[in-house]
């Protein structure tokens, strides 16, 4: 694990891949992190907060919790905790709002709101069509500029049937590349 701290935020985008969500946050917990998870709107559809809570050991938000206290709102309180923001899965709409500064939903939210010297990472997760759209393609490299690391998708079989790239990262290789 990294010296800059263990304190990693997990965001999960409403990708199918966030069926995932509670192993990586497992691994990630094994790997020496303390890990808190938000879950997008759209991410609630594939993973319950309860599973992802029980596999990280960590508090679990959802855009219910967005605003706990008006004087310190959830995302602000998130990102100060903040070394380690990995989303995983990161889907076009997620990394969209990322690359334009869209703050809307505790997920983008938190991201935008961290600290300059917090460490970020983002593992797409989309149909191949979707991702090599050249807007997509664009709003990865603003990332990129932005200081966060593309862990990048593998090829094979995706959810929607189709073959190509875009199915998230190995687990392991998610957890390698954030330690």
């Amino acid at each position: 694990m990294s010296e800059q701290g263990n304190h990693l935020l997990l965001g999960v985008g409403g990708s199918i891949a966030a069926y995932r969500t509670p192993d990586l946050a497992a691994q990630l917990r094994r790997s020496g992190f303390e890990v808190k998870t938000v879950l997008s709107r759209a991410a609630e559809q594939f993973v319950t907060k309860t599973s992802v809570a029980a596999m990280s050991r960590g508090e679990v938000y959802t855009s219910s919790d967005a605003l706990t206290d008006i004087w310190r709102p959830t995302h602000i309180e998130l990102a100060d905790w903040t070394d380690t923001a990995l989303i995983a899965p990161a889907t076009a709409a997620t990394i969209g709002k990322l690359a334009c500064g869209i703050a809307e939903g505790l997920l983008a939210e938190s991201f935008l709101a961290l600290k300059p010297e917090a460490r970020r990472f983002v593992a797409p997760a989309m149909n191949g069509n979707m991702l090599n759209q050249p807007s997509v393609q664009r709003n990865l490299e603003q990332l990129d500029q932005d200081s966060f690391t593309i862990i990048a998708s593998r090829t094979g079989e995706l959810a929607c049937g189709y073959e190509g790239n875009g199915k998230i990262a190995r687990i392991d290789n998610i957890v390698e590349a954030v330690s």
